[in-house]
C-alpha cells in the first residue's frame, strides 16, 4: 500500500480557507487573542470581511480594493504575534485626511524602515510624511502595526475607517 503524503500547512489551509477566528486561539496568547478577536469582530461589524490569502494571512478588502493584511506568526517561528500591514497607497494620502495629532503621531510611529519579507529586492524609499522626513522606508509595507492593543488598536481602527473613506473618494474621482 502506498504511503499517504502529509499535506503542508499551506495545502491544508488552501483546502479549508480558515477564518482568523478558527486559528487565533492556537496562534495567540491570552491578551493577544482577546485583542485579535476584538479586531476581527470589529472588521466584520464594519463590513470588512477577512479573506484567507496564505498561511495564517488574511486580506481585508473594501469594494474589491485592499485596505490591509492581517498576519499571524507561524507556530514553527517559536513566538506568538500578529500584525496588520496597511496598504502602501495610504502613505501619500493620510496627510490630506488626518487632522488629529494623536493619529498623526500613531502613523509616524508605525512607519517601518525595517527589512520586509517580500521578494522586491528590499526596495526602500525616502518620503516626507507630516513634514517629517523618513529615509529608507520599506516600499512594500511602509506601515506595520505589531500586536496592537489599547490605544494602538483604537488608532488602527480609525486608520482603517479612514482608509476605507480614501478608497471611496478615489473610486468616486475615477468615475467622474
Amino acid at each position: 500500500m502506498p504511503e499517504e503524503k502529509k499535506l503542508t500547512i499551506l495545502q491544508q489551509q488552501k483546502l479549508i480557507k480558515p477564518t482568523p477566528e478558527s486559528l487565533i486561539p492556537e496562534l495567540c496568547d491570552d491578551d493577544m487573542m482577546k485583542n485579535a478577536l476584538n479586531f476581527i469582530t470589529w472588521l466584520r461589524d464594519n463590513k470588512l470581511t477577512p479573506r484567507w490569502t496564505g498561511i495564517h494571512t488574511w486580506k481585508i478588502n473594501y469594494r474589491s480594493k485592499y485596505i490591509c493584511y492581517i498576519n499571524f506568526a507561524q507556530p514553527q517561528q517559536h513566538q506568538k504575534f500578529w500584525d496588520v500591514k496597511l496598504n502602501r497607497l495610504f502613505l501619500s494620502k493620510y496627510e490630506n485626511y488626518i487632522a488629529n495629532d494623536e493619529l498623526k503621531s500613531f502613523v509616524l510611529d508605525v512607519i517601518q524602515p525595517q527589512m520586509c519579507n517580500r521578494k522586491c529586492g528590499n526596495l526602500k524609499i525616502n518620503k516626507e510624511v507630516f513634514k517629517k522626513k523618513h529615509d529608507k522606508i520599506c516600499a512594500c509595507w511602509p506601515f506595520l502595526i505589531k500586536n496592537p492593543n489599547g490605544e494602538a488598536l483604537k488608532n488602527l481602527k480609525q486608520l482603517i475607517i479612514l482608509s476605507r473613506d480614501i478608497l471611496v473618494d478615489l473610486t468616486a474621482a475615477i468615475k467622474t
